[in-house]
C-alpha cells in the first residue's frame, strides 16, 4: 500500500470518526437539555393549575366570609325566613357567583337549608346525598369551636369533586356565641375542567383516588410523588409528558390526583432536527475531506510521494556514494535542482501559513471588537458610553487616528455633534449639517460611504470649523448610518497620512457603522420608553387623583381628607424607614383609601346622623368592594393594601377579616393611624373637631388596641406630640 493511499484512509477514518463523536454527543446533550426544559416548564403548568383552584377556593371563601358573618345570617340559622332565601339564595345569586350548594346548618347538627343548583343547565336541583352525608352530626365540615375557624378546600364525594369553604355564623360584629355553620360549594364538573384546559392550552384531568376507570394513571402516579406538595413529571411517550399533584382534600388527606398532559413539541422538533444535523455533519464532513485531500494532494502527498521515490532509489544501492558516483553531472544538476524546488516550496508554504495565522489573528480581533460593541449595547443604555466604545474599536481596529459620529436630528432635520475620539481640538464638536451640506451631509444624502483620501484639495467641506487645520488630516471617510430604513447619523473616519484601503477594510467600516446605527436606535428607543413610561405613570396618578377629588365631592363632610391623609401616610411612611420603589404604592393607597365606598348606597353614606345596625353592615362592606374594584387592574394591585385593610385593628377586632398585629400590612397599620387623626381632628355636622392635644392622648390610648405600639411612638414625634409616656 502506498504512503498517498495509506494517508487518505488515515484522514478518512479521523473525519468519520471526529463526525461521529460531535454528532453523539450534540444529540444526547440537546435530549437531555430538552427533557429538563421541559419537565421545568410541566412542573411550572402543574402548580398554575393547582394555583387557580386555590384561587377558586378563596373566590368561594370570600362570599361565606361576608354572608357568614352578618345578623341576618344569625337570625336565619335560628328563625328560618323565606324573605332571607329570596333575597340571598335566589337562582340568579347561585348562577352570578357560581355557586352549586349552599347548606346552612345549625349548632345541633341539623340542616336549616340545603339548596343546589345546576350551574350547566342554569336551573335548581336538590342538594346531593353524599354532600348531605357529609354534613352528618360530628362532621370536622360543620363543627366550629373558634370564631375565626375556616374550613376550605376540595372535598371528593361519590359522585362528584366539590370547592367548598365552611365558616361558623356569627354577627356582624364578628362576635358569638356561634350561631351554627354555612357552607359554599362549587362542583367541579367536567365542563368546568375542561373550560380550564381551553384557557390553559393543557390536558386537564382530576381524578378521585377511587376512580377505578383511573386506577392505573393513579398506580403510576403514586411512586412519584412523595408527599402531597410533590409534582411529579413522567415522559410518557416520545410525544406525550405528564405531570401529576395528589391534592389533599378539606380534611388535610389526598383527595384527588390532578394529571395534565401535554404535546412534546420540543421533543418532536428536536428529533426533526437530529436528522437535519446528521446531514449537515456528513455533508460538512465530506466537504472538509474534500479540501483537506486536495490540499494535501498539492501540497504534501505529491511531495512524500517523490521523496519516498527517491529514498526507494537510495536505499536499492548498497553504497550511497557509489550510487552518487555512478550519477552523471547531467543526473547531479536535475537531482540538486529538484532539492531546491522542494525547499523553496517549504518556505512559500511556510510564508503562507504565517499570512493565514495573521489574517486569522486579524479576523479575531474584529470578531472582538463587535463583541466588545454588542455588551456595551447590551450593557447599557446610555448611548454616550456606547458611542465611546464604537469609536475606540473604530479606531484600532480601522487603525486611523480620530473619529466622529454625527447625529440626526429628526425634529430640526440636522446633523449634530454627539461623540469624538481622536482629536486635538475641539474643531467638530459644533458641527451642525443640513442634509446634503459637507462630506458628511452629503454621505446621507447620497446613502453612500464618502471617500477623501486627500482632504488639503477638499477642504471646502471643513471651512466652517478654523481649528481643523490644526488637526493635519490628510484621508476621510464618512459612512451614513441606517436603523430600520431611517437615518440616525454618519461615522466619519480620519487620518493623518493616506488612507490605504481594500476590500476587507471597507465591509468592516460597514460593519462596525451597522453597529453603531443600532446601538444608537436601541437607546433611542429606551430613551422613548422612558418618557412614555413618565408620561403613562403621570396620566395613571392624575386618573388616581381624579377619582379621589371625585370621592371628596360625593361626600362632602369629608372634602380634602384624602390629600391631607395622603400627604401624613406618606411621610409617617418615609420615617418608618419604607423603600421609596414603595412609597408610590402607598400614596395610591391612601388616595384610594375609599374607593370601596362608591359601591354604598348614598342614603347611607350621606346620612347625617349616626346609622343604625343594619346600615353598618353595608357600610363595613365598602373595604370589600374596594378589593373588588381595583384587584382586576394589574399596576394598583400592591395599592390594595390600605383599601382593603385600614379597617382592621392591631387586636383583631377590626373588618373586614379580622387581621391582627404583622398580619395587617405595615401600609394599612399607618394609613388607619392618619385615617383616625384626621377624622379626630375634623369638623363634622354633628360635632365639632377635637384640639391636636386631645386627639393625640386618644390615639395614645389607642396603642396596642386599635394601633401598632411602634407607629404610635413615631406618629406622635413626627407629628409633634409629646413623647408617648
Amino acid at each position: 500500500m502506498t504512503v498517498r493511499l495509506k494517508t487518505i484512509i488515515a484522514i478518512s477514518l479521523t473525519i468519520l470518526f471526529l463526525i461521529s463523536v460531535v454528532f453523539v454527543f450534540s444529540v444526547l446533550f440537546l435530549r437531555r437539555h430538552t427533557i429538563a426544559q421541559e419537565e421545568s416548564q410541566m412542573r411550572t403548568d402543574v402548580g398554575r393549575i393547582f394555583a387557580a383552584l386555590s384561587e377558586e377556593v378563596h373566590k368561594i371563601d370570600m362570599f361565606v366570609y361576608d354572608y357568614a358573618a352578618w345578623d341576618d345570617s344569625y337570625a336565619f340559622i335560628n328563625n328560618k325566613d323565606d324573605k332571607y332565601i329570596e333575597s340571598n339564595l335566589s337562582d340568579e345569586g347561585f348562577l352570578r357567583n357560581r355557586w352549586s350548594d349552599a347548606i346552612y346548618v345549625n349548632t345541633a347538627g341539623t340542616i336549616v337549608c340545603a339548596r343546589g343548583y345546576d350551574l350547566e343547565q342554569k336551573k335548581p336541583r336538590p342538594v346531593s346525598k353524599s354532600f348531605l352525608r357529609a354534613m352528618a352530626k360530628g362532621s370536622p365540615l360543620i363543627t366550629h369551636t373558634k370564631l375565626e375557624s375556616v374550613k376550605q378546600g376540595m372535598l371528593v364525594l361519590d359522585d362528584a369533586i366539590l370547592l367548598l369553604s365552611s365558616r361558623p355564623i356569627l354577627n356582624t360584629q364578628y362576635k358569638g356565641p356561634i350561631g351554627g355553620t354555612l357552607i359554599l360549594a362549587r362542583e367541579l364538573t367536567p365542563a368546568e375542567i375542561l373550560q380550564l384546559s381551553l384557557r390553559s392550552g393543557l390536558t386537564i384531568e382530576i381524578y378521585k383516588l377511587n376512580d377505578a376507570h383511573a386506577a392505573s394513571t393513579i398506580a403510576a402516579a403514586r411512586p412519584l410523588c412523595t408527599s402531597a406538595k410533590t409534582i411529579a413529571v413522567r415522559v410518557e411517550s416520545p410525544i406525550k409528558l405528564s405531570g401529576y399533584l395528589f391534592i389533599n382534600d378539606v380534611y388535610g388527606k389526598p383527595g384527588a390526583l390532578l394529571c395534565i398532559s401535554t404535546t412534546r413539541y420540543l421533543n418532536q422538533q428536536l428529533r426533526r432536527s437530529e436528522l437535519f444535523f446528521f446531514i449537515a455533519f456528513i455533508v460538512a464532513g465530506l466537504l472538509s475531506g474534500v479540501v483537506i485531500l486536495l490540499f494535501m494532494e498539492k501540497s504534501v502527498l505529491s511531495r512524500l510521494s517523490d521523496l519516498a521515490g527517491f529514498v526507494s532509489s537510495v536505499r536499492s544501492t548498497d553504497n550511497l556514494s557509489a550510487r552518487i558516483e555512478m550519477l552523471g553531472t547531467d543526473e547531479l544538476a536535475q537531482l540538486a535542482q529538484s532539492v531546491d524546488g522542494m525547499l523553496a516550496i517549504l518556505e512559500n508554504d511556510v510564508a503562507e501559513q504565517k499570512l493565514a495565522e495573521e489574517n486569522i489573528r486579524r479576523q479575531f480581533e474584529k470578531l472582538e471588537a463587535l463583541h466588545t460593541i454588542d455588551k456595551a449595547v447590551a450593557g447599557t443604555f446610555d448611548r454616550q458610553t456606547t458611542l465611546s466604545v464604537v469609536l475606540e474599536q473604530v479606531l484600532t481596529q480601522l487603525e486611523v487616528d480620530a473619529a466622529d459620529i454625527l447625529l440626526y436630528n429628526q425634529e430640526s432635520q440636522i446633523l449634530e455633534f454627539a461623540a469624538a475620539r481622536g482629536f486635538q481640538t475641539s474643531a467638530l464638536q459644533h458641527t451642525r449639517l443640513q442634509i446634503g451640506e459637507g462630506h458628511a451631509g452629503r454621505a446621507v444624502y447620497e446613502q453612500t460611504v464618502i471617500i477623501f483620501p486627500d482632504l488639503q484639495a477638499n477642504s471646502g467641506a471643513f471651512s466652517k470649523a478654523p481649528l481643523f487645520v490644526q488637526e493635519g488630516f490628510i484621508g476621510y471617510v464618512g459612512a451614513p448610518l441606517f436603523a430600520k430604513g431611517q437615518v440616525v447619523g454618519v461615522l466619519e473616519i480620519y487620518r493623518r497620512s493616506s488612507l490605504t484601503m481594500d476590500q476587507e477594510w471597507l465591509e468592516f467600516l460597514q460593519i462596525l457603522a451597522g453597529q453603531a446605527a443600532i446601538a444608537i436606535n436601541d437607546a433611542d428607543l429606551f430613551t422613548n420608553l422612558q418618557i412614555s413610561n413618565a408620561d403613562l405613570k403621570a396620566a395613571y396618578d392624575a386618573t388616581i387623583e381624579g377619582w379621589s377629588r371625585a370621592l371628596d365631592l360625593r361626600d362632602k363632610e369629608t372634602e380634602g381628607h384624602t390629600q391631607r391623609v395622603t400627604d401624613m401616610t406618606v411621610r409617617l411612611a418615609l420615617a418608618m424607614g419604607m423603600a421609596e420603589a414603595d412609597i408610590v404604592h402607598v400614596r395610591r393607597g391612601a388616595l384610594l383609601h375609599d374607593i370601596g365606598k362608591m359601591g354604598i348606597p348614598d342614603n347611607i353614606l350621606l346620612k347625617p346622623g349616626k346609622l343604625t345596625d343594619q346600615e353598618w353592615v353595608i357600610m363595613k362592606k365598602h373595604p370589600r368592594y374596594a378589593y373588588e374594584m381595583l384587584s382586576p387592574i394589574t399596576y394598583l394591585q400592591k395599592a390594595l393594601a390600605i383599601p382593603y385593610a385600614h379597617h382592621e385593628k392591631w387586636d383583631g377586632s377590626g373588618y373586614p377579616r379580622g387581621l391582627k398585629e404583622e398580619q395587617i400590612p405595615l401600609s394599612a397599620r399607618i394609613f388607619a393611624i392618619v385615617d383616625v387623626w384626621d377624622a379626630l381632628i375634623s369638623d363634622r355636622p354633628y360635632r365639632a373637631g377635637w384640639p391636636e392635644e386631645k386627639a393625640m392622648e386618644h390615639i395614645r390610648s389607642l396603642a396596642g388596641t386599635h394601633f401598632e405600639p411602634r407607629l404610635v411612638e413615631v406618629f406622635a414625634r413626627l407629628f409633634g406630640g409629646k413623647e408617648p409616656g
